[in-house]
């Protein structure tokens, strides 16, 4: 913020170069806010170019128990890691992920952010997600986000979409569309360094789990830089 205006009888200098651009706090993801945006924005170039040579991780999986291995092989000694997923990501239940207002509410996330290995209470059993509500201001080391059908993705920009009985149906409200467009911008910058992204692969005979849909997801992640586990 410019403070200038309160040091009107003071003698004072504004120095440009002293802004701080970047965040410190995470000194891994320098760029990754960057990569969110062009990721979220249909730029896949910027996101390609973003991602390379970067010291923070970003893999894909359509498997979840291979995204719980990597994130345990992967994150040394104390760094933590958690579960993350929309509160809109209600077709993620065929894969225990449950995010219902009623299920969250009987969770103790200051315990979920907090206790150690071992509790099955804390973030590290990779067993309760917490949404954009829980983890909005709030930091993980390495993270799992689950991507679900209420955000496709790829180079034309991103579709938010409201589950209505059993039909996907996009946001077309400029406000609410930006809204649920954000719930995954907090989700996907909540790690510090490094995050697995899990795609479903979906069902066939499920209209609400579409392969084709999450299969055009992850085709766009993995233009946009992201690497394969699978």
């Amino acid at each position: 913020h410019d403070l200038s205006g309160l040091f009107v009888k003071s003698s004072l200098s504004v120095i440009d170069k002293l802004h701080l651009a970047e965040p410190v706090r995470a000194h891994r993801a320098f760029g990754h806010t960057k990569w969110i945006d062009s990721v979220l924005e249909g730029d896949v170039v910027s996101a390609q170019n973003y991602v390379r040579g970067q010291e923070f991780p970003i893999v894909l999986t359509r498997n979840f128990n291979i995204a719980r291995q990597w994130l345990k092989r992967s994150a040394r000694g104390t760094r933590r890691t958690g579960l993350l997923a929309s509160s809109g990501a209600s077709r993620l239940r065929p894969y225990g992920i449950e995010v219902s207002a009623g299920f969250r509410k009987e969770v103790n996330f200051a315990q979920w952010f907090t206790a150690p290995k071992g509790d099955l209470r804390s973030s590290f059993a990779l067993e309760v997600a917490a949404t954009e509500f829980e983890s909005q201001g709030l930091e993980l080391d390495r993270t799992c986000v689950a991507w679900c059908w209420d955000l496709l993705l790829s180079s034309d920009g991103a579709v938010p979409r409201n589950l209505r009985k059993d039909v996907w149906k996009p946001i077309t409200k400029d406000r609410t569309r930006q809204y649920a467009i954000n719930k995954y911008r907090v989700l996907l910058s909540r790690a510090r360094e490094g995050m697995v992204i899990f795609c479903p692969e979906g069902e066939e005979d499920d209209a609400t789990r579409s392969p084709n849909e999450m299969n055009s997801v992850a085709d766009y992640f993995l233009a946009c830089g992201v690497r394969s586990l699978d």
